[in-house]
């Protein structure tokens, strides 16, 4: 499961392994999937494999072209992540360890437990800051996913994050993605 990491524990992360590496015979190269890497926005992120015996996953944010794609069907609404760097489409998380609104699945088109259950899942996963999600996502559930129209959506991550950056700049308008 994706954990988004603030900055300073991606860095500590970082700076873990590094001192791994460097206590390795030789001190040289990196263990098998182990990378560090610079976020666009500037922000510091880490993709590790185990450190010290605990699994550490630090991803950086979807590519913006990144489309999160809602089906309805006659057995329930689907939610499909398809990120242009990745080989395969996702089905997105409901993130029910967050909050358990819905637990039998995804909805929209109005404001209930299921757009509720939705709204958090985007925006967990194109933000990848659950306390940012967690802010926004009741705003997000009225203002985006209750006035979706249909049986089907698509909406871009990087509009997202530009619209929560408008909700935090003070914006109230009811957006179509």
């Amino acid at each position: 499961m994706r954990r988004a990491f603030t900055n300073e524990e991606a860095a500590h992360a970082a700076a873990s392994a590094r001192k791994t590496v460097e206590m390795q015979p030789g001190g040289r190269g990196a263990p098998v999937g182990w990378a560090v890497c610079d976020a666009a926005g500037g922000g510091f992120f880490a993709r590790l494999g185990f450190l010290k015996g605990l699994p550490i996953e630090v991803w950086p944010q979807r590519d913006p072209a990144t489309m999160y794609v809602g089906h309805r069907h006659e057995r329930g609404c689907v939610v499909e992540v398809n990120d242009p760097d990745l080989d395969a489409i996702e089905t997105l998380e409901p993130r029910l360890d967050l909050r358990n609104h819905s637990p039998t699945g995804f909805e929209w088109g109005y404001g209930g437990s299921g757009p509720a259950q939705l709204a958090l899942a985007i925006l967990c996963d194109a933000l990848n800051d659950d306390e940012r999600a967690l802010r926004h996502y009741q705003d997000f559930k009225r203002r985006v996913i209750a006035i979706i129209g249909g049986p089907d959506f698509a909406m871009p991550a990087g509009k997202i994050r530009e619209l929560i950056d408008r909700y935090e700049a003070g914006s109230t308008e009811a957006t179509r993605l």
